[in-house]
């Protein structure tokens, strides 16, 4: 037999093993222990991190009859540690499973920037709700009547919110919110029958139908500027016809006059009027006065398309959709794709902050549904890219980045250059039935 200084002993506090013939660790002074079964290896500190269960053939080692049991608290601190882990890993199983169905890819859901939407309320009321994309915090915000537009309205002040709103007797308002709390309130500028408003919400303009007197009315287009503050009644005439549309750039007020039979797009500014594009109207206008428009000799005939993309089975506030063109105010108007294309856009849902592009719902050739066009300074104009069915009503908002959010029938969607992704919303969230607006 081995005298005892060679026997193995080792440290349960430190780890050390070796051969002594004291009973104390000569590192710490803790008491050292012979392990039952020399041929078990000792468990290496550099795998201990990785907490695991030992295997069933492997004996644990047996202190010394007397000792202080530390060995069986290691091993009961491993087993709290083990079933720790297997419940924390079982929660986050269950909670992927139960929470949305392919989910946006993590380099694909960005991280800046404040998505609000809206939520019906009840008694024609809307709760405004803000998603932060970086923190992934949902929170109440105002109360509004009936939105039917929200505007990032960033280019008069950051953190502003631009408004349009239905009120009771079918009028719009167009208002501006500052905060954001659940018992702010926005402020109005406009009310008038057409109610847009410019880039980044630097202008907001309202169109006023008088009283039919003879088959003509007086017809005022006032508009507001947010910062400075200021009003300008940009048009006020008799006219035997209607304002079927309006739209706003930096600067100017575009319109579509109609009487009856034919139709033209004349601009606004200044107090004076002058006609931009003859026998078309204006379907929507971009940020950098691009324009979609529709020749008015489609308007004469013009029949509702069975898209369900507008609110309450109607046709759109501004009464112009049908087979567009595109025109930059250089050239003749120009077709998407082909001579034959044909786009029909029966609503347009945002343009990018850049203008190069727009997301709209209509149909091109054997398809409908919604796509995004191109625009900009390019010649040529590329065949509309398909990004899917039409599913209820639809709102849309771009970043800044390019990228765009849509909402349907409760669900928001990313668009990417390549892909359109779900994005699930956190598990507080209400769904969102409403308007939606992306804020940097």
């Amino acid at each position: 037999m081995s005298p005892a200084r060679d026997l193995p002993k080792e440290c349960l506090r430190c780890d050390w093993s070796g051969s002594t013939s004291g009973s104390a660790c000569p590192n710490c002074g803790a008491t050292l222990f012979r392990p039952a079964q020399a041929g078990v290896p000792r468990r290496s500190p550099s795998v201990s991190t990785r907490i695991a269960p030992p295997p069933d053939d492997v004996v644990p080692s047996t202190p010394i009859p007397g000792a202080p049991d530390e060995h069986d608290d290691r091993r009961r601190r491993v087993l709290v540690l083990v079933i720790t882990g297997l419940v924390v890993v079982a929660s986050a199983t269950w909670f992927l499973r139960g929470h949305g169905t392919d989910p946006a890819p993590a380099s694909s859901v960005p991280r800046s920037g404040t998505i609000v939407y809206a939520v019906d309320d009840g008694q024609g009321w809307s709760r405004l709700w803000q998603w932060s994309l970086e923190s992934g915090r949902v929170r109440p915000g105002a109360r509004v009547r009936e939105p039917t537009a929200l505007v990032n309205a960033s280019g008069a002040a950051p953190g502003l919110l631009g408004i349009t709103s239905m009120t009771p007797d079918g009028r719009s308002t167009g208002s501006l919110l500052r905060f954001f709390g659940p018992s702010d309130s926005p402020v109005p500028l406009v009310q008038g029958d057409l109610v847009t408003w410019g880039g980044r919400g630097i202008a907001v303009v309202a169109v006023k139908r008088g009283p039919i007197s003879a088959g003509c009315r007086r017809i005022t287009i006032v508009t507001r500027t947010v910062i400075p503050p200021s009003s300008e009644r940009q048009f006020s005439e008799r006219v035997c016809g209607d304002i079927l549309s309006v739209g706003r750039d930096a600067t100017a007020t575009y319109f579509t006059m109609w009487d009856g039979e034919d139709a033209d797009i004349l601009l606004a500014s200044y107090g004076r009027t002058r006609k931009i594009l003859p026998g078309h109207a204006l379907l929507s206008l971009s940020p950098a006065t691009d324009m979609l428009v529709v020749p008015s000799r489609n308007l004469a005939a013009l029949r509702l398309p069975p898209l369900a993309v507008r609110a309450n089975d109607g046709p759109p506030v501004s009464s112009v959709f049908g087979t567009s063109l595109y025109f930059r105010g250089l050239s003749r108007p120009r077709t998407y794709g082909d001579p034959n294309g044909h786009l029909w856009i029966d609503r347009v849902l945002s343009w990018a902050n850049d203008s190069t592009s727009a997301l709209v719902v209509g149909s091109y050739q054997d398809r409908t549904g919604l796509f995004e066009i191109e625009a900009g300074p390019s010649r040529a104009l590329p065949v509309p890219r398909y990004l899917g069915p039409i599913h209820g009503v639809m709102w849309a908002s771009y970043a800044d980045d390019g990228s765009a959010f849509v909402a349907s029938e409760g669900a928001i969607s990313l668009v990417s250059d390549t892909e359109t992704v779900a994005l699930p919303l956190p598990p507080s969230a209400p769904r969102p039935d409403g308007p939606i607006v992306w804020l940097p």
